[in-house]
């Protein structure tokens, strides 16, 4: 099953309790009361997850706050972060000013020992300007199929790497895949309310990123690109004509 997406979307977008789960999990976390996010996350299922944040106002952009954020910039235990980690908290997820847990973590001075269990893996690190040209060819990909409806839903584009422009970041795949024992699948699906459909993402075997997009009531509306470090795209839609209808 692949992991979703944290999505973080405008008012009513959400489907049953998934409004809402956001809404406790991000008080929770914003007030330290990490015990209780963790407990929701167990109760709410696959309506949440660690790496949910505020739900965005209608208009203007969200803070992108995560548990790791909070538990960076509030001095949260060592157990405490490593419980997050486990429930599957993304590292490398940045916020609406840019920065990881890690580099909050780093700002407030905490224990080396805390600082370590944040710091993002080598192969991001490494590949930052790589995973950014992809990341920026993958945006460019979703906003050229479903603009309309992302705009609509006040919706932020998903992470794949370190930062190089507010709000669009793919590190979360690498990042997965350095951590196969947490994961059941490498992929990451990321939905778009509306589209009745989304996005599954992974990286091959080449280091490139594959993106997969479907809209389940249009047969034929399946589409499969490759993108490489350099930020080229390779359509391979033909392939995989027919696969989610």
């Amino acid at each position: 099953m692949n992991t979703q997406y944290p999505i973080n979307v405008g008012p009513g977008c959400l489907q049953g309790e998934a409004e809402q789960a956001n809404e406790d999990y991000a008080n929770a976390i914003y007030n330290g009361h990490f015990e209780e996010a963790l407990e929701l996350i167990q109760s709410y299922g696959l309506s949440l997850s660690a790496n949910s944040t505020r739900n965005a106002k209608k208009e203007g952009k969200p803070k992108l706050w995560t548990a790791l954020h909070q538990c960076a910039f509030l001095g949260a235990s060592k157990e405490t972060i490593e419980k997050f980690i486990q429930r599957g908290a993304f590292r490398s997820l940045k916020n609406s000013e840019g920065k990881t847990a890690y580099d909050l973590a780093v700002m407030k001075c905490r224990p080396t020992d805390i600082v370590e269990l944040f710091k993002l893996p080598a192969e991001i690190t490494e590949n930052e300007k790589g995973i950014g040209l992809m990341e920026a060819t993958l945006h460019k990909h979703i906003l050229d199929r479903v603009e309309e409806l992302i705009k609509k839903n006040n919706q932020s584009l998903p992470q794949v790497a370190s930062s190089f422009e507010t709000y669009k970041e793919v590190a979360p795949l690498f990042e997965m895949r350095t951590r196969e024992e947490e994961f059941d699948d490498d992929r990451l699906y990321y939905p778009v309310p509306g589209m009745y459909g989304g996005f599954s993402l992974w990286i091959n075997s080449e280091d490139k990123l594959v993106a997969e997009s479907w809209v389940r009531i249009c047969g034929g509306s399946e589409m499969r690109v490759i993108i490489d470090k350099e930020g080229n795209l390779v359509d391979e839609s033909e392939q995989v004509s027919g696969t989610y209808a």
